[in-house]
């Protein structure tokens, strides 16, 4: 997405985490615009060639599965599921991270029992958890377009600032 060319949470993620933990990590990024939470479970196999045991997996899904009607109930089944795949696939190497479904302008308030649900799943699967849902709520005051790109679904150059130091935050605390 164009919101995502020139600034991206995960390179900012990568400078943050050199410059605050002296980590050079890797980061492969297979996310694909539109794209659902099982579309993503779909695509593991391609980047597990690449990085068959990455120190950490990020999932950072919600928007696009709730525009196509998955109800909370289902997303957190799904959620838990992706888990236990990325756990199996890398024979219990890999931590995983869930991040909250991220609101949008629009539909500021409508995602949270998506939110919610990811907040369980990470709970249930003791998996760690970057509250993205919250952190824009609490930074956003009364001006929370600037965290958005003009769409008002993607994020601004400062959503992804937001969006990096949320999951480095949460890396930092064990995820919990």
């Amino acid at each position: 997405h164009a919101a995502n060319k020139e600034t991206n949470w995960p390179t900012l993620l990568k400078t943050l985490l050199k410059e605050k933990c002296g980590v050079d990590a890797t980061i492969v990024n297979p996310a694909v615009a539109g794209s659902l939470l099982r579309q993503g479970v779909v695509i593991m196999p391609q980047w597990l060639k690449a990085v068959p045991a990455p120190d950490l997996v990020t999932v950072c899904y919600g928007f696009n599965d709730f525009d196509l009607g998955a109800p909370p109930e289902i997303f957190l089944d799904g959620c838990k599921d992706v888990v236990d795949r990325v756990r199996r696939a890398t024979k219990g190497k890999t931590d995983v991270l869930i991040m909250t479904t991220c609101p949008a302008v629009p539909k500021w308030d409508t995602l949270a029992g998506l939110a919610e649900a990811c907040r369980k799943a990470a709970a249930e699967r003791n998996a760690g958890i970057a509250d993205i849902y919250k952190a824009l709520h609490e930074a956003a005051g009364d001006n929370k377009e600037r965290l958005y790109y003009t769409d008002t679904v993607h994020m601004s150059a400062a959503g992804h600032e937001l969006f990096a130091k949320a999951v480095l935050q949460a890396i930092e605390a064990g995820g919990k």
